[in-house]
């Protein structure tokens, strides 16, 4: 038996949401991985000017030394966290937006996992350093920021879609006199 017109509109309206649902997720990430990208700089700049202080090198030697390696750090950060955002965290929102699966660790648990993806990719590539305790240090700083401010972002859009859906259960329920 083919579907009634409230059924088409009904999965319309449903596919819909979840488009909208997943670009605002989209969204509230980016802006996390750009925060994160800053953490992860500012932390290995911090690191690295300290080591080569310690070191001995002059003040200007050691910013010089550290604002460059910061900017490449935050770089790499933000291209690898957008690349997994649009591959692999937005896909993962739809399914877990479906199943009504409402929690931040999921997506810090794969940003963790794409971290140390990246990790072991840069040590197998030709032509790069390995990544050092510095580079660590930063990653898990930004993945630390990145977290807090995907989870504080996107707790309201949660809490929403949870009082949407039991309205809309509300609405639906059917009405009984006793």
């Amino acid at each position: 038996m083919p579907p009634n017109n409230r059924e088409l509109v009904d999965r319309e309206r449903e596919a819909l949401l979840t488009e909208i649902r997943a670009n605002v997720a989209f969204e509230h990430l980016i802006v996390a991985i750009l925060a994160g990208a800053a953490a992860s700089g500012a932390a290995f700049l911090i690191a690295k000017m300290a080591a080569r202080l310690v070191a001995g090198a002059s003040a200007a030697g050691a910013l010089w030394a550290g604002l460059a390696g910061a900017l490449v750090m935050a770089s790499l950060f933000f291209v690898v966290g957008f690349g997994a955002g649009a591959a692999i965290i937005t896909p993962l929102h739809k399914s877990l937006e479906s199943a009504k699966r409402r929690q931040p660790w999921p997506y810090i648990a794969v940003a963790a996992g794409v971290a140390v993806l990246a990790f072991v990719a840069a040590r197998l590539l030709p032509g790069f350093s390995a990544p050092g305790a510095l580079a660590g240090l930063g990653v898990f700083v930004g993945l630390v920021v990145l977290g807090a401010v995907f989870a504080r972002r996107m707790r309201p859009v949660w809490l929403a879609a949870a009082k949407a859906e039991e309205a809309e259960a509300v609405r639906e329920a059917p009405f009984r006199i006793m």
